[in-house]
């Protein structure tokens, strides 16, 4: 066992202060004497931006309300800089240095990695770091240039009559879901080049949506759990015995739409003749490096 003494243990909570709230006010406030009204300087002793993320949902169901209202609040603000125990986290609202940090993701380390660790998505495309997001990007990009966005209006009209046909006259329109399914299947046919079965009685995409919106609603739902979860392991995964039964069943659901996805994948990989989609893009550069 072992033994400390009330020095030892007074010393180590003072080392404790030091690295988990002196250390990134003085970070910052080296920053903001740099940068002075260019930069927004947020500081929350220990739980950091967490506060502001379980205050933004409970309030206007949006994590990001605060950050989104900085550049309304004070116009002449450039970024936005803020303490958690993971570290200083930035925001950046100008074009230009939005495009440098995308291009120069090497420079840069992401902080999204705080719900669940990789058993969400962080293995996906949108959370690869360095020269991983560079080549991620490459494929993303070229999805969605003009000439490829042009090519989908005849998929769109073609899923637009087949949805309103399948409208009995004498019933009223739900055109949210009737949208919503056309969007679903205009983003899974054009990237996939097929439609997906759907899933607990909802199409493809908006059951992932679901689940997605289920999942971060539980720093509303539990935000102490969730917080001191985060404090304790970090971005890696959480033990099992972390994680309620509500998120159990989410994170379930969620293991489904990934084996779609993956049982898609692999069926592309076996094809001989590919058709020229985002899949294919994404076998021949993220698969195969």
């Amino acid at each position: 066992m072992f033994q400390f003494t009330i020095l030892e243990i007074i010393l180590y909570l003072v080392l404790l202060l030091v690295l988990l709230i002196l250390k990134p006010l003085f970070l910052m406030l080296i920053m903001k004497i740099k940068y002075g009204k260019k930069m927004h300087l947020m500081y929350f002793p220990l739980l950091g931006r967490i506060i502001e993320f379980s205050r933004g949902i409970k309030k206007h169901n949006d994590l990001l309300h605060f950050e989104k209202m900085i550049p309304q609040q004070h116009p002449g603000v450039e970024i936005v800089v803020s303490n958690t125990f993971l570290g200083l986290t930035h925001v950046f609202f100008k074009t230009e240095h939005i495009k440098f940090i995308l291009n120069n993701q090497d420079l840069y380390k992401k902080t999204s990695k705080v719900l669940f660790g990789e058993k969400m998505l962080y293995k996906g495309l949108a959370f690869q770091d360095g020269e991983d997001w560079r080549l991620a990007r490459n494929v993303l990009a070229k999805s969605f240039e003009f000439e490829q966005l042009r090519a989908r209006i005849p998929l769109i009209k073609r899923l637009c009559e087949e949805k309103f046909s399948k409208v009995p006259e004498d019933e009223p329109i739900d055109i949210i879901n009737i949208s919503g399914n056309i969007v679903g299947e205009v983003i899974t046919q054009s990237f996939f080049s097929q439609s997906f079965k759907d899933l607990n009685g909802k199409t493809f995409l908006s059951e992932l949506v679901d689940v997605m919106v289920g999942i971060i609603s539980q720093y509303r739902e539990a935000p102490i759990r969730s917080m001191s979860r985060t404090f304790i392991f970090g971005t890696k995964d959480y033990p099992n015995w972390t994680i309620s039964k509500v998120e159990q069943r989410l994170l379930a659901r969620l293991q489904k739409v990934k084996d779609i996805l993956s049982d898609s994948i692999k069926e592309r990989q076996s094809m001989e003749n590919k058709p020229a989609d985002f899949l294919t893009a994404y076998i021949n550069t993220i698969c195969i490096k």
